[in-house]
């Protein structure tokens, strides 16, 4: 029996561990996760709500979780939930205690209101869509887990308080920040005396003042504060204003975030404390420009990056859903009373990926473009999260519930999870410490750059693999983030660039609008994710030439199975033309890529009797129709407004796209292109073999050409679309291919 649990959890919590012990011994191992040893938990969410509110533990962890609000939501429309108690063995051990909340739909209109339902609830980034559960093969409804892993390791053990105090919190806090300034070399702060222009002076809980670091000479430690704007005006640095704020600041007078922000910082000794609004000068496009291509500067040399991710406002507290008591291990005691009497203790805590998932990953804050790279980039992170307080390093890892670091004992279900993790740490600790994969790569000339290694096939296997995790990776991840101003797209990426330029030997005259040069051909082959319930688009503000990703909004993603490739076209040339030539990992204004190869047109008249079949899935546009099950395609290209016949292709042949408008043409079948005098091409770029495949691949961009470049003759194309193929070409086109002549491909 355990007096954190309602009189429900502690029968349930029991009978199934008293079930699952008995049986433990006469079965294999193998039979364990076989057993079925369930029990009814609380019948409807209301009755779970109530024991959450009357303080039970395992009720208070279901409705803090991010499946609750989803559950609440379809509970509103009519749908009725029940909950089931299971005890899990791992390999032979008492490991997990598992909830589960399931809603039987038999009927098959309401079956398909449900899925429209949580389709709509995962619009919301990051959400997971909940295991279908089927039985005997009928779709029965969907089941939400609730995982609770039995912990083994007292020093695992956290010994907050169970008051509403932060106290023991800024504790620990202190804590890991005492053990990694002592006790790791991998977060020692960068050999360079790198102050930020502007830092905010704590001079007490009550008073500060934005001070200029210019006449410094001496290094001060300083926190960096990551947070959401949101929508709630609030106090920010100005040209008006700047002399008042250099003199004081009331604290009380600041967003509630910045408030936290500053406690925490005092309470941590620090006197100072960088916050993105009161130290870049807001109505200042020079001075905002400026402080951008410091950005990388300012998250490496902090301290500590402190992160208000609970918080979607700068108005809101981290601490409005924090529940100490929560945070405390829940205590199982067991009487058996077969043979003696005896009694049998355990202990179990929410699983750290799950809580990590809720509190980290599906944040607020971590769905912001901005964020993503002020968390990469730092040596050091609190993240304040919805249910406690996480630490993150070079070096460990560790949450209110795990002081000492995140459990490795992970269960084989969620090894994905556990990868996926500790993936991210590694490539920080390869990033800043360790030589990179490529460092037998030397710089070369721009020239020999220009005529060999833009087709990636003289820099080896290293190379691409570390291109694949360390570049495309981040990318996919940064992608899904949104962004308030989508100029920024590139800006609020540029950190990144700069430290993998700096790590790899490169320059950021290599880096080409979200591209590196250096690898080319295999990072012009991405592809955006489409489903039904959102949009891909090219936006109408020029932002990217349409062969990066950058230049699309919404998700892209790349294979990264390939483990070799051969060339199937030439890079003759590429530029882009920067909004600002000394911030080469800024905004862009235009650029071109420079092909030599065979252009295969694609018949749109008779798509399906063609050798090369193109499909919804290969255009990069489509709107998103509210349960539709075909959305309409779209294309996007730019021409000039108005039409000037005189040195459009000489402009555009260098980059130039000043002067042009976006045209945007909706259809459902290809065909409909032709009246819009838009032909279709097919590039070959690459052909490589898979790690799970023996047939070659490869991938070919989807390429438009309008009617005016037809007629004058301009060999210019934009990319509309990505062709990829692991079983390789048809037999008819692998004839063909051979047959086309070689051509310039100017892409714009």
């Amino acid at each position: 029996m355990s007096e954190q649990l309602c009189a429900v959890c502690n029968r349930g919590v029991t009978e199934t561990l008293l079930k699952t012990e008995k049986s433990r011994l006469p079965l294999m191992p193998s039979h364990y996760s076989t057993l079925d040893h369930s029990i009814l938990h609380h019948s409807t969410l209301d009755d779970l709500v109530q024991a959450a509110n009357s303080g039970c533990w395992l009720c208070r962890w279901i409705t803090l979780s991010r499946r609750w609000s989803d559950m609440v939501c379809l509970n509103s429309h009519g749908f009725a939930f029940y909950f089931k108690i299971f005890a899990v063995d791992d390999d032979g051990a008492l490991g997990r205690l598992r909830v589960e909340a399931g809603c039987h739909v038999v009927d098959k209109d309401r079956r398909w209101k449900l899925y429209r339902l949580i389709e709509d609830l995962n619009k919301t980034k990051k959400k997971w869509m909940p295991p279908i559960n089927t039985m005997g093969g009928v779709f029965h409804g969907f089941l939400f887990e609730f995982i609770f892993q039995a912990i083994h390791d007292e020093k695992h053990m956290t010994t907050s308080s169970s008051t509403a105090s932060n106290l023991p919190m800024i504790r620990l806090l202190d804590n890991w920040l005492t053990e990694c300034r002592t006790k790791h070399p991998m977060c020692l702060p960068p050999p360079s005396a790198f102050r930020p222009t502007r830092l905010l002076l704590i001079e007490n809980e009550h008073s500060a003042r934005v001070v200029e670091t210019k006449d410094w000479v001496a290094h001060h430690p300083y926190v960096a504060l990551s947070h959401c704007w949101g929508t709630t005006s609030r106090l920010q640095l100005k040209k008006e204003n700047m002399g008042d704020l250099l003199r004081h600041i009331d604290v009380a007078g600041l967003p509630t975030t910045y408030k936290e922000g500053i406690s925490i910082s005092l309470a941590l000794g620090f006197s100072y404390i960088w916050i993105d609004s009161l130290c870049i000068i807001q109505d200042d496009a020079e001075d905002w420009t400026k402080e951008a291509t410091t950005m990388k500067n300012v998250f490496e040399h902090c301290s500590v990056n402190l992160s208000a991710t609970a918080a979607a406002d700068s108005s809101e507290s981290c601490f409005t859903y924090r529940d100490p008591v929560t945070i405390q291990p829940l205590d199982v005691t067991i009487n058996w009373q077969e043979k003696k009497p005896s009694k049998s203790r355990f202990r179990f805590g929410v699983h750290w990926v799950d809580i990590r998932q809720t509190d980290i990953v599906s944040s607020p804050l971590h769905s912001r473009a901005w964020v993503f790279q002020e968390a990469n980039l730092s040596r050091r992170r609190i993240d304040l999260g919805r249910s406690q307080a996480w630490w993150h390093c070079q070096q460990n890892w560790a949450c209110e519930m795990h002081p000492s670091g995140v459990p490795d004992d992970m269960p084989n279900y969620n090894i994905k999870d556990k990868r996926m993790y500790q993936n991210m740490l590694n490539r920080r600790l390869v990033d800043r410490s360790t030589p990179s994969p490529t460092s037998s790569f030397q710089r070369r000339s721009s020239q020999t750059i220009t005529n060999v290694a833009l087709d990636s096939s003289c820099l080896g296997n290293d190379y691409l693999q570390d291109l694949q995790n360390h570049w495309f990776e981040p990318v996919e991840i940064y992608s899904d983030c949104a962004i308030t101003q989508k100029t920024d797209r590139l800006v609020a990426l540029a950190g990144i660039a700069q430290r993998y330029a700096q790590t790899r030997g490169l320059g950021l005259e290599d880096y080409l609008a979200g591209v590196w040069r250096q690898g080319l051909l295999v990072s012009l082959a991405f592809s955006p994710v489409h489903n039904r319930k959102t949009s891909t688009s090219r936006p109408d503000r020029y932002r990217a030439p349409s062969w990066s990703w950058a230049s699309l909004e919404g998700k892209v993603s790349y294979s990264k199975s390939m483990v070799s490739f051969t060339p199937l076209c030439k890079v003759a040339d590429v530029k882009v033309i920067h909004r600002f030539e000394h911030y080469k990992a800024g905004e862009v204004k235009g650029g071109v890529l420079h092909l030599k190869g065979r252009l295969l047109e694609l018949d749109q008249q008779n798509n399906h009797n063609s050798p090369i079949k193109v499909s919804d899935d290969n255009f990069d546009e489509r709107q998103a129709v509210k349960y539709s099950t075909i959305p309409p395609l779209v294309v996007s290209y730019l021409e000039h407004d108005p039409p000037c016949k005189g040195r459009r292709f000489d402009q555009r042949k260098e980059g130039i796209v000043d002067g042009t408008r976006r045209t945007y043409i909706q259809f459902h079948d290809i065909s409909e292109l032709s009246q819009h005098g838009i032909r279709l091409f097919l590039l070959p770029i690459i052909a490589g073999k898979s790690e799970w495949s023996d047939f070659p691949g490869f991938s070919g961009l989807l390429l438009c050409q309008t009617l005016d470049d037809y007629l004058a003759g301009n060999p210019i194309y934009q990319r509309v679309g990505c062709y990829n193929r692991h079983a390789g070409f048809s037999e008819a086109a692998l004839k063909m291919l051979p047959t086309v002549p070689e051509t310039d491909v100017y892409i714009i």
